[in-house]
């Protein structure tokens, strides 16, 4: 169900719920084509740490304001997963290759 079928949910909330998402999604393509550049250049992974500590904060702030959504959503009686919907899943890089490249 699309976000903007909630007609009790004010406008603004739907709004921060698009926008968050939005920066989740667009996290998911930068990672891909971080890893394509890998597959590409050979770099063992260079380029996807490079590109998750350049997003890394935008998607723990999405994260953490759709946690704020979520916990206002229950209190007031609305589904929250309803209301938010399916997130995106990101596959962040392993720690070990963080290590290795930092």
């Amino acid at each position: 169900m699309s976000t903007t079928q909630h007609i009790n949910v004010p406008q603004f909330v739907l709004d921060i719920i698009d926008r968050q998402k939005t920066i989740l999604q667009e996290a998911i393509e930068q990672l891909e084509n971080a890893r394509n550049a890998d597959r590409r250049f050979g770099s063992g992974g260079r380029y996807l740490v490079e590109t998750w500590h350049k997003i890394a904060d935008d998607v723990r702030e999405a994260r953490e304001q759709l946690e704020e959504v979520r916990e206002s959503a229950k209190m007031e009686g609305v589904d929250p997963d309803n209301l938010i919907g399916e997130l995106p899943m990101i596959d962040a890089p392993s720690a070990e290759l963080i290590d290795e490249w930092c």
